[in-house]
């Protein structure tokens, strides 16, 4: 309990209101880098009979996921450049400068790579049936005040699914990307839906949940002196579910093995190189993930996700009236159309037909979460992402199959002008 007192206070002090720009993180963890270490070892604290629910790892996870965050108002791939305000960009730009200099903080630590790797290990080694066998227990063999009950038990898993998430490409070195492939690739799989899952097969839905699941904090929720019913906050921290996030993840890392030329490379190896990591089958199951067949059926799930991602926005913007889950949504959809894109850009399109349609559904996954941030006055950011849409849109006109037709267009040029209007009057 104290461990997880201590998880929660480490939360805290990084949600802050109003937030703070990434330069303020990276203040923190240059001041002692050590700090990233210990934060990794404590995201690899195991779960015990006597207290199953513990959430110091995934708790201490997130906070290490909000000092590194993406701008809210940034899609990784869309070019700053498409919006016509030289402020803006600048802003923009020297955002993704100051985050790309705090995860070069992160890879810059000697055992970064293999802590991460650890985790993974650790997550999908263990076994949900035996973590609810302890959570029934806890008040027999342990006395505990209440017993669990289901929602307890799914909570679990729902922490589970929160270090699922914190994994991401950058800067690093060959045998690095490597060694975390096998971490994108096991999250870059098929998922059962609601309906192919039996209601009593409690180890099928504890996977659906953990695939499923997404975190949203408000800036300034954890603050005691703060009215609950403020409402005004913005989103700070945002990661969206694995089904969304195993797949921007995986092919990032695809993104930046091709551009350093490993496809090639890693099929003419007859030994693996030094410091990769041999378990799980080592370097042949290495070169099946880089085949064409695996990167076929990658792309083709992506494609499925796509869809998938802008019909749930839909729905919780429709249905539930959720702008903020939705915007949420959108613009996790859109980072992974933009990665897709950026994939067939750097492989000269030899994969084109299976990344066919990922264009389109950034433009329109873009102008969705503009609507979204309309609805919620956020100007600045509904600017950026109705800009990019439009512009988007114009570059694939003339017939082209990923041509999103002049309607939406049209839709997205007015939410331009609209982002504007209300920039003028309140700059957010």
């Amino acid at each position: 309990m104290f461990q997880e007192n201590a998880a929660w206070v480490i939360l805290e002090t990084v949600l802050l209101d109003p937030v703070p720009e990434q330069e303020h993180y990276n203040q923190i963890i240059e001041q002692d880098p050590e700090i990233l270490d210990l934060l990794l070892d404590c995201a690899n604290t195991r779960r015990d009979p006597p207290y199953a629910e513990l959430q110091v790892d995934s708790r201490v996870a997130e906070s290490l996921a909000l000092m590194l965050n993406f701008p809210a108002d940034i899609v990784p791939g869309v070019r700053v450049e498409l919006v016509e305000d030289e402020q803006i960009q600048n802003r923009l730009g020297s955002r993704w400068e100051a985050l790309m200099n705090g995860v070069e903080i992160l890879t810059s630590r000697p055992e970064w790579c293999r802590k991460i790797d650890r985790i993974w290990k650790r997550i999908e080694g263990e076994d949900i049936d035996k973590v609810s066998e302890w959570i029934e227990n806890a008040e027999q063999d342990y006395y505990a005040t209440l017993p669990p009950d289901e929602d307890e038990i799914m909570a679990v898993v729902s922490y589970r699914a929160d270090r699922h998430q914190l994994h991401n490409g950058s800067a690093i070195s060959d045998v690095d990307l490597l060694n975390l492939l096998p971490i994108t690739h096991a999250a870059c799989q098929e998922v059962k839906d609601d309906d192919e899952v039996d209601d009593e097969d409690f180890k099928a839905l504890a996977e659906l949940e953990e695939r499923h699941s997404d975190t949203i904090y408000r800036a300034g929720s954890r603050d005691p002196t703060r009215d609950d019913d403020d409402n005004e906050g913005d989103f700070i921290l945002q990661i969206n579910e694995e089904v969304l996030t195993g797949p921007i993840c995986h092919i990032r890392i695809l993104v930046s093995l091709a551009k350093r030329g490993i496809f090639e490379k890693v099929q003419q190896w007859n030994k693996a190189p030094k410091g990769l990591n041999m378990g799980g089958g080592g370097l042949r199951n290495v070169k099946k993930m880089l085949s064409d067949k695996e990167i076929k059926r990658s792309l083709d799930l992506c494609l499925k996700r796509m869809a998938q991602g802008r019909e749930d926005g839909n729905e919780l913007f429709r249905e539930h009236k959720g702008l903020d889950e939705a915007q949420l949504r959108y613009w996790g959809t859109a980072q992974l159309a933009a990665v897709v894109v950026e994939f067939d850009e750097v492989t000269n399109g030899r994969y084109h037909v299976h990344a066919r349609g990922a264009r389109k559904e950034l433009v329109l996954n873009l102008g969705n979460a503009a609507e979204m941030a309309l609805g919620r006055q956020y100007w600045e950011r509904a600017l950026v992402f109705a800009s990019a849409a439009v512009k988007l849109a114009e570059e694939r006109k003339g017939g082209s199959s990923e041509e999103v037709g002049e309607a939406v267009l049209e839709k997205n040029k007015r939410r331009v002008e609209r982002a504007r209007f209300g920039g003028r009057t309140k700059r957010i």
